[in-house]
């Protein structure tokens, strides 16, 4: 495998790992509000109905200014070791 190919992967899984990560604490945040207020449901159920939860919350562009943030983030943390990685070879 090239060194091109291996930090494609690399970026692919980490964006999808930020998606992931952002998505749990999102549908964490959620159920605590609405466990307090007397309605239970597990944090599966939760995470499973994310997209109708946000659209039902209305929530939809602060998810995505969040998930962007992190994207954005992860991008800036990604510099340095991918300018390391390829200043080697």
């Amino acid at each position: 495998m090239n060194l091109e190919t291996a930090i494609i992967i690399c970026g692919i899984v980490t964006l999808i790992a930020v998606y992931l990560c952002e998505r749990i604490v999102w549908s964490w945040q959620i159920m605590d509000v609405f466990n307090s207020e007397e309605y239970y449901a597990g944090f599966f159920d939760y995470f499973m109905n994310f997209g109708e939860m946000l659209d039902s919350l209305e929530l939809n562009n602060d998810f995505y200014s969040s998930l962007i943030k992190s994207y954005v983030f992860a991008v800036i943390g990604a510099v340095g070791s991918v300018t390391k990685i390829t200043k080697n070879n």
